[in-house]
């Protein structure tokens, strides 16, 4: 007959026991560690505001000096069949600048990583 399988019984993890000053100092480094994490936050959310503000007075900046496009000339030209699309007047914008990298540039390759269902007539 085979022996019973006893029960193996693992002592219950002590707790810790914390002494009033060791419990305060902790309360102590999680607050500052808290206040640290605010700051460095505050700091970031100051920093993305001024560059966006910079970026809006650039932006109107670039806008008061611009004009229409298309102008009523382009407009009253194209009507008439007269206005080749590559010979437009400057609005005088200058460079479109997206700020934070919004700007994606797409080629053919990243449209062919994925397959599409043929369709074909039967």
């Amino acid at each position: 007959m085979a022996d019973p399988v006893k029960p193996t019984v693992t002592p219950a993890p002590t707790a810790a026991v914390v002494t009033p000053e060791e419990a305060k100092r902790q309360a102590e480094q999680a607050n500052k560690s808290r206040d640290d994490a605010r700051q460095a936050a505050d700091k970031r959310l100051d920093e993305e505001a001024k560059a966006r503000h910079e970026a809006n007075v650039e932006a109107g900046r670039r806008q008061a000096e611009g004009k229409p496009t298309p102008t009523q000339r382009e407009n009253d030209l194209a009507k008439l069949g007269l206005l080749d699309h590559d010979e437009k007047e400057d609005d005088g914008s200058g460079p479109e600048i997206m700020p934070g990298g919004l700007r994606r540039d797409i080629s053919a390759e990243d449209a062919a990583k994925y397959r599409t269902r043929d369709v074909t007539k039967k």
